[in-house]
């Protein structure tokens, strides 16, 4: 249950429950992504080496409409790990993987039971804000940093900023703005925002009408699709009121399932290829494209990362992890990649010492799959290029087609702080892990 603040709220007793039954819990076992250290003879000058692997707790979640989130982003890690020898700046890295669900309090278990003493040194965890910050008071007690991956949905409340704390996402709700600030620029004036109920707190429907007003659009209301109590054919009616409403393009916030179902219905209405739709950045997914077929063509979205992407690293990393995972890159499967660059990154100037690791975190910056990554030092928040993404077919072969690279501003703007004070209502639905 959240509250309407859109985190998550765990009670004293919950989270002393959830500690002590860590205590005793059984760590998973390590998945070893290096077996031992090199000698200080074969360091690079400057390295600092240690006998004592980096362990790495990785929490990975569990949801059963994206069952291929955790896998793919541990995936990704233990691609970065296996192409450097299974270190970080010379020293061995062991990933403790644990399964840590949907729920709260699982997660909550599992993170504490690898806070325990000789567990990990450094946490990753692809799950919501909430959680994470109720975990703050034993990382700050621990010394142990824990970098919070995901969809990157919501902005950062300040009272979720801890500084054992690190964001690495998607920046989704960064993505939305700078859609909506191109949008209003270039597509029209008016513009219609539909989501689902489940889709519907996230920030990034927000922040996509901040830019759109900001930019001088006008947005004429938000319709809300796949409510509990609605009747079979709702979509039917909610397509009617964007033929009513008249706005000359839609932002639609959908990822998963909902997402396919209101593209069809888009396109079952013949509103497809007359009023632009856009949408955030799982609107059109690869796994979906293929079945949506030309209902999909001229979707516009925005991510951070494209499989079309036309660097060196990109390419790179596409062929290798289809060569090592047996399965096309997605964005959790970069995401992960990049966590762990940014991991080995801190550790080259630290040696992977727990004393040190945050601070190094905190300023780390990088070039990988996803183009330059750099954590903001305040913000304790990543930022990454965004790019603008069309649907094309290029073969017969629909894909996500890169047509120019946007910008918006970072998340301690002064824009955003009315977003930032303002109440969040819906669900925060975890199969994105916002």
């Amino acid at each position: 249950m959240e509250d309407n603040t859109g985190h998550t709220r765990l009670s004293r007793r919950a989270f002393l429950r959830a500690i002590s039954g860590a205590a005793g819990a059984v760590a998973a076992a390590p998945l070893l992504a290096a077996s031992a250290s090199p000698t200080a003879n074969s360091a690079a000058p400057g390295t600092l080496l240690a006998s004592k692997p980096l362990r790495v707790g990785v929490l990975l979640p569990h949801p059963p409409s994206n069952p291929e989130i955790g896998p793919n982003f541990l995936a990704g890690m233990q691609l970065y790990l296996a192409q450097h020898g299974g270190q970080a700046s010379g020293r061995a890295v062991h990933l403790l993987v644990r399964d840590g669900g949907v729920l709260p309090d699982r997660t909550l278990t599992e993170m504490s039971a690898l806070l325990q003493p000789a567990q990990a040194d450094l946490l990753v965890g692809v799950m919501r804000s909430g959680v994470a910050t109720s975990l703050h008071p034993l990382l700050e007690a621990q010394q142990v940093p824990l970098i919070v991956a995901g969809a990157g949905a919501n902005l950062t409340r300040q009272s979720d900023a801890r500084p054992y704390i690190l964001r690495n996402t998607l920046g989704t709700w960064r993505a939305s703005w700078a859609l909506g600030s191109w949008a209003a620029r270039n597509l029209g004036s008016t513009a219609l925002i539909a989501t689902s109920f489940y889709d519907s707190g996230y920030d990034a429907n927000y922040l996509f009408q901040l830019g759109f007003e900001g930019a001088g659009g006008t947005v004429l209301g938000t319709s809300v699709s796949h409510r509990p109590t609605d009747a079979p054919g709702h979509l039917d009616a909610l397509m009617n009121d964007i033929r009513l409403a008249q706005p000359e393009l839609v932002f639609a916030g959908y990822a998963g399932p909902a997402a396919a179902e209101f593209v069809r219905a888009y396109a079952a209405a013949g509103l497809h290829g007359r009023v632009p739709l856009l949408g955030a950045g799982f609107l059109a997914d690869e796994r979906h494209l293929h079945e949506l077929g030309d209902a999909a063509l001229g979707i516009r979205t925005v991510l951070p990362w494209a499989a079309t992407l036309g660097t060196a690293a990109n390419r790179n990393f596409n062929r290798a992890f289809r060569a090592s995972a047996g399965r096309p890159a997605d964005a959790f499967a970069v995401l992960g990649y990049d966590t762990a660059q940014l991991i080995a990154t801190a550790a080259r100037t630290t040696g992977g010492e727990p004393s040190a690791l945050r601070q190094a975190l905190a300023s780390a910056t990088f070039e990988g799959p996803r183009g330059p990554v750099t954590m903001d030092s305040h913000a304790l928040d990543v930022s990454t290029p965004l790019y603008l993404r069309e649907v094309r077919a290029t073969g017969g072969h629909l894909h996500n087609a890169v047509v120019g690279e946007l910008v918006a501003p970072p998340q301690l703007d002064a824009r955003f702080q009315a977003v930032r004070a303002a109440t969040k209502t819906g669900w925060q639905n975890a199969y994105l892990c916002v």
